[in-house]
């Protein structure tokens, strides 16, 4: 009835990614002729194995932007996060050729310890800004601001960005053409203005793959950390965003949290006698791509196993185990499902491929727990022989 698998490998994963396609880098080619990109994330695009070898980063971050950096040959800048990252920067210094992309696209390592690296994303990033942007707060009782996460946004967070933007200069310096500088994600909100401040001429931008929450919703946190949030990506040119809701909130947020001047038509924001654009730009998969690999050999090979020994009725979800994903809630939807639907039991079957996500932050821990016992108590329930 209920299947909670945690594959390793996921079968997709397995299939070799095709060469991105030849519209993409004519657009790159014509709409950045005279610049140097330089991609700025927390994860490298690929990450040591333990055994040898390199295998593709985790997260959608890096699925978003690997296509991108191999067709413009960018250079990526991402902080050391593990000991195998760490182990090769000690042999081959913080910069070298990114390995399997077929471009020539260079790899640059901001090196945090781990301690600061700890602070910054298992006490700031995640769970306190992930948990403000997804709405997660219990706000009767939390978040409790304290002493530890005080000393984790001054020697972490903000020392952690401090590194990656001097990164970020050191590689701009060194190249041929302007450097366009593309920030990514909540975990470094305060590198476009720390590059502005040492690129002038650079052009910057910051894209914000979660929700941006209402001004009301941002002053759960105290004031020296929402400011240096807002002002650290008025550093940019363009703010983008996945919704125009986003774009909303995030103008909200100027005008009402800062006082800052606001064109609600034109989407832009005064500050320091700049104008700063906010923008929706709600990120595609790779259509053409995907549609290839749906008609793979390997694909349909799966899809004709998966046919000959399916249910009747089945129901599959893939998902990371964050609390934002709604695991548990749709768990419940489907045992009132059974319960409504008596006449489904034994026919219909619900797989759910969990990814463990973020286990060294507490909350998410006891989200997994909360899952596995809701899983075992459907389960008991309403399973029967043979129909789990």
């Amino acid at each position: 009835m209920l299947a909670m698998r945690s594959p390793e490998t996921p079968f997709l994963d397995s299939v070799e990614r095709r060469r991105p396609g030849s519209s993409l880098r004519a657009y790159v080619t014509r709409t950045l002729p005279h610049s140097s990109t330089i991609v700025v994330a927390n994860r490298a695009p690929h990450e040591p194995r333990s055994e040898g070898g390199f295998t593709r980063g985790a997260g959608g971050v890096i699925t978003a932007l690997l296509t991108l950096a191999e067709v413009a040959a960018a250079d990526w800048v991402a902080c050391a996060r593990t000991d195998g990252e760490r182990a090769l920067i000690d042999e081959h210094g913080t910069t070298w050729k990114a390995p399997l992309l077929r471009s020539e696209t260079r790899l640059h390592y901001a090196t945090p310890t781990p301690e600061q690296y700890e602070q910054y994303y298992s006490v700031i990033a995640n769970p306190v800004l992930w948990f403000v942007q997804h709405y997660l707060w219990d706000l009767a009782n939390q978040p409790v601001i304290n002493g530890r996460i005080h000393r984790a946004w001054k020697n972490g967070y903000v020392e952690v960005n401090k590194q990656v933007a001097r990164k970020v200069v050191e590689v701009a310096r060194g190249l041929p053409a302007r450097p366009l500088v593309m920030v990514h994600d909540y975990q470094l909100y305060l590198v476009p203005k720390l590059i502005r401040e040492q690129l002038h001429g650079a052009t910057i931008q910051h894209f914000v793959h979660i929700p941006w929450p209402t001004p009301q919703y941002w002053k759960v946190l105290p004031r020296e950390m929402r400011d240096a949030i807002l002002y650290g990506l008025l550093g940019c040119d363009i703010v983008g965003f996945q919704t125009s809701l986003d774009v909303r909130n995030f103008l909200m947020t100027c005008e009402e949290n800062a006082g800052l001047a606001v064109d609600e038509r034109e989407k832009a924001v005064l500050v320091d006698g700049r104008v700063v654009y906010a923008r929706a730009y709600p990120i595609s998969i790779d259509v053409a791509g995907t549609t290839r690999l749906s008609y793979s050999h390997g694909v349909m090979v799966e899809e004709r196993k998966l046919r000959d020994w399916r249910p009747e009725h089945l129901i599959v979800r893939i998902d990371r185990t964050d609390p934002s994903k709604n695991i548990v809630r749709g768990f419940l939807a489907y045992e009132k499902l059974l319960a409504h639907h008596p006449e489904l039991r034994g026919r219909v079957q619900f797989w759910a491929f969990l990814q463990p996500s973020r286990q060294d932050v507490a909350a998410y821990r006891n989200y997994v727990r909360k899952v596995r016992q809701t899983v075992l108590r459907i389960n008991a329930q309403y399973g029967a022989q043979g129909w789990l």
